[in-house]
């Protein structure tokens, strides 16, 4: 999060500025930084859950289900920051309107149905399940839809000049 709030100010003086290849580069080192925060992220859960878990809490129904989340929603952390960059990228461009859009998606058209579906066929392993799977396909869309934004923008930005 710190990531995808410090980059707006980054994106809109360099999008100002003209730097478009600086705009390009910080989204993708931005990018490729919180898809590997995710990874590692996600291998210390996978290895270190069960302990987590123990420290706050030894009923064993209780470690049981926090230790599916730690190996289930963690899987989406990666995607997630990827599109808190995007939206912060497109705010940063003067494009509130697909942050709206992808929230929207995230948690009414996509997230609600899928956590029914999972919730009745899996329980709360389903609900996880969900929620990851909600997350790659809305942070995956996120990635398309701002690099896209970005080559829109550049091309009308050079058809004026």
């Amino acid at each position: 999060w710190a990531l995808s709030m410090s980059i707006a100010p980054f994106i809109g003086q360099n999008w100002g500025a003209g730097k478009f290849d600086r705009v390009k580069r910080a989204l993708s080192l931005s990018n490729g930084f919180v898809l590997v925060w995710g990874i590692v992220a996600y291998a210390l859960l996978f290895f270190f859950a069960r302990f987590f878990v123990a420290l706050i809490n030894d009923d064993a129904e209780v470690v049981a289900a926090a230790v599916t989340y730690l190996l289930i929603v963690p899987l989406s952390i990666g995607f997630m920051g990827v599109m808190s960059v995007s939206t912060s990228t497109f705010n940063a461009l003067g494009r509130p309107m697909p942050p709206l859009v992808l929230s929207v998606l995230q948690m009414i058209v996509i997230y609600l149905p899928l956590a029914l579906l999972g919730d009745s066929l899996l329980g709360y392993t389903g609900i996880y399940i969900a929620s990851a799977t909600t997350v790659t396909l809305v942070g995956t869309l996120s990635w398309f839809w701002i690099r896209r934004e970005i080559s829109a923008g550049i091309r009308r930005r050079n058809a004026i000049d």
